[in-house]
């Protein structure tokens, strides 16, 4: 059992307290005390399955620090740490091979961990209200990745090479500051779901008409002033809104005045 006293922000310490034959509550109640929450209790924040833990929710702790022990609780199937103060993370979470959904949403993330790529059943990331500048180009290794989050951050790009997620059927970059989308995008055969709302892109390719299972797209406010004709080829959405554009709605002859009329009269 750790000595609460003895509980540091440092890493290598930390190391020397908890041996690697510890329980998974033993685990988190290490990492709960390193962030000096000796009086928050475990069972709060976990689900478990035959004795180990399979999902993990420390949020809204104001964590700042998860220690690499972390690497202990390799029945990991869901962690959750969304609106902390974490700054980093550390590379032991490529080592949780039963992963499948990874929130740390609302803290002050600038990059993921490359070791993230590794992860063999990851398809749920999200890296929302954080602090990215950049498009997190180590994702995408991460070839099960289904849906991915990465909402009001401020990035300014779409990586070229999106399209190496072919299994994406989630996309959210909602407010940031995306400027254009790559015609590698129409390579997403799955994508399903795409928002990309509240950025300046100013036109769309016409490869997103490749994306044969579309079925929402959301690209309001943002700087369209004409849509590519091949979008038409696109099964009706199920839900479309280009409103708060600077889309010219006279234009009777293009076959966008259709989907106006059908979905958002607004745009």
């Amino acid at each position: 059992i750790i000595d609460s006293d003895s509980a540091t922000d440092s890493s290598s310490t930390f190391a020397t307290i908890i041996p690697s034959a510890l329980s998974d509550t033993c685990v988190i109640r290490a990492i709960l005390d390193t962030n000096g929450l000796f009086s928050v209790p475990v069972s709060d924040h976990i689900e478990t399955t035959e004795s180990r833990v399979f999902k993990l929710g420390l949020n809204s702790l104001s964590l700042k620090f998860i220690p690499d022990q972390i690497r202990h609780l390799n029945k990991l199937e869901a962690l959750i740490l969304s609106d902390n103060k974490l700054t980093i993370l550390p590379e032991a979470l490529g080592t949780l091979n039963e992963l499948t959904i990874l929130n740390v949403s609302f803290n002050n993330l600038i990059s993921l961990p490359s070791s993230l790529n590794i992860l063999p059943l990851l398809t749920t990331l999200n890296i929302s209200n954080n602090k990215f500048e950049s498009f997190p180009e180590i994702i995408l290794g991460i070839k099960g990745l289904k849906y991915f989050y990465c909402n009001n951050n401020s990035i300014d790009t779409i990586h070229s090479e999106i399209a190496q997620l072919k299994e994406l059927t989630t996309f959210e970059c909602n407010y940031n500051s995306i400027k254009e989308i790559p015609s590698s995008i129409g390579e997403l055969k799955k994508l399903f779901f795409l928002s990309l709302h509240h950025n300046e892109i100013g036109s769309i390719p016409k490869q997103l008409g490749n994306c044969s299972r579309i079925g929402n797209c959301l690209l309001n406010d943002n700087n369209l002033t004409s849509l590519p004709n091949s979008l038409n080829n696109l099964k009706p959405f199920i839900g479309l809104d280009l409103s708060n554009n600077y889309l010219d709605i006279t234009d009777t002859v293009s076959p966008w005045t259709k989907w106006a009329d059908r979905y958002d009269k607004g745009w």
